[in-house]
């Protein structure tokens, strides 16, 4: 919410728990296999919270975050931030790496089922390795204006911003 706190809301509608961070709720929240609640706020802060509303972790960045992390198999994180970075967390909130991006991270990242991490950069679209170092870039030659989808084939599909739909092959 835009009043500082995530909601936890039952079926009937009724309160199950707030928790309280430190500015506005920026980002849909991601739920891990184990419950545990990943959001972004304006206070440029991460936070992971457990299913019962209490903090399991908080990792700040330099910036407001935006984008809704992405959780691999193992828990672990990938989240943008404006700060230009997307930060590699471990499940347990620790920094496992930083990729500096030219724009302001605020598309959401997806991750295969290799680790590989893909998110637009300015006019490109990059793949991440999973200890934080490219793989490879590609030029639209247009702005990256979607976050990137992965379909259940491997294939990857962006947007950019001259409304073209790009699709990337699995292979």
């Amino acid at each position: 919410s835009m009043d500082g706190h995530l909601y936890a809301v039952r079926p009937d509608g009724s309160l199950r728990w707030a928790f309280g961070t430190g500015d506005e709720v920026n980002s849909s929240p991601t739920v891990r296999a184990d419950g545990v609640v990943i959001v972004g706020c304006k206070d440029r802060c991460i936070y992971a919270v457990n299913p019962d509303g209490t903090l399991r972790w908080r990792f700040a960045t330099g910036d407001n975050v935006q984008s809704s992390a992405a959780v691999g198999p193992g828990g672990e994180i990938v989240v943008g931030s404006y700060d230009k970075h997307y930060y590699g967390l471990t499940a347990d909130g620790r920094l496992r790496w930083a990729f500096a991006t030219d724009n302001s991270g605020s598309h959401d990242p997806v991750l295969d089922g290799h680790g590989v991490t893909y998110v637009g950069n300015g006019t490109q679209l990059n793949a991440i390795e999973p200890d934080g170092t490219l793989r490879w870039a590609y030029d639209l030659g247009q702005q990256v204006s979607s976050s990137a989808v992965l379909a259940a084939d491997g294939s990857l599909y962006v947007e950019s911003a001259d409304q073209s739909l790009w699709a990337f092959g699995s292979a």
